[in-house]
């Protein structure tokens, strides 16, 4: 890997200066004589920015891991655009908010149902709100559950199959159900065993993502199909 430090400091520093803001706010540093209620505004001002922001400070920092990579004389660029990771940004936010709005719109609906047919009245609300509220905490569940290895196999495959060059390129198809079963097992033999069995967790999901990355030499040919379904890591 040929980079510097720093170009590093270069790169990681705008992921850091929205906490060091939102410090600053809190601590009152910036501004001592300030009402702490004006402070908060700073934060969620900060924090809102910041997330909107946040697929250009990831793409900012993977844009410089990705463009020094090398073998030998050979070092690589990365391909990705910008675009790119807000696509990504925007689809992982819906597979977060998705299960949390499922139940609430069912809710509307039943209660839209019931008021249509004459059967709408207080007991039948405080049980279709029971039920929704349930429903979210459900859904909040699986939210924590899905997200990141959604979030990890789509970036992974993102990043590594934009990063190459003309002699040598890498491809990644990490499959997202793939993941998902994995990190159900994990959770599953973590919660069985108090804890003991996270380092093996740790290596499944690291051979899992392993399994499915590949790394490819010769300059690429129109109607290349890809690498093998077996999913074995090739050179060559």
């Amino acid at each position: 890997w040929r980079g510097s430090c720093p170009h590093v400091y270069r790169a990681v520093l705008p992921v850091v200066v929205p906490s060091l803001v939102s410090v600053a706010a809190l601590t009152g540093v910036a501004n001592p004589d300030k009402p702490p209620v004006r402070d908060l505004h700073t934060v969620g001002v900060v924090g809102l920015v910041t997330l909107a922001v946040t697929p250009w400070l990831l793409w900012n920092l993977k844009q410089y891991q990705h463009n020094h990579y090398a073998l030998a004389s050979l070092q690589t660029t990365f391909k990705a655009t910008l675009g790119s990771f807000y696509k990504l940004f925007f689809k992982t936010l819906g597979v977060m908010l998705l299960p949390l709005l499922l139940p609430v719109g069912l809710a509307a609906m039943a209660i839209f149902s019931m008021k249509s047919s004459g059967l709408l009245n207080r007991g039948s609300i405080s049980a279709v709100a029971g039920i929704a509220v349930l429903g979210m905490f459900g859904g909040l569940l699986g939210m924590f559950v899905v997200v990141k290895p959604y979030m990890t196999s789509r970036l992974q495959n993102l990043v590594w199959s934009r990063t190459g060059n003309t002699s040598l390129r890498f491809l990644s198809h990490l499959r997202f159900r793939s993941m998902l079963g994995l990190t159900l097992k994990n959770w599953l033999l973590i919660v069985l065993t108090f804890g003991p069995y996270w380092p093996f967790a740790a290596v499944a999901v690291a051979r899992l993502r392993l399994r499915w990355w590949h790394v490819r030499s010769g300059r690429s040919r129109a109607g290349d199909p890809g690498p093998p379904r077996g999913g074995h890591a090739f050179l060559g």
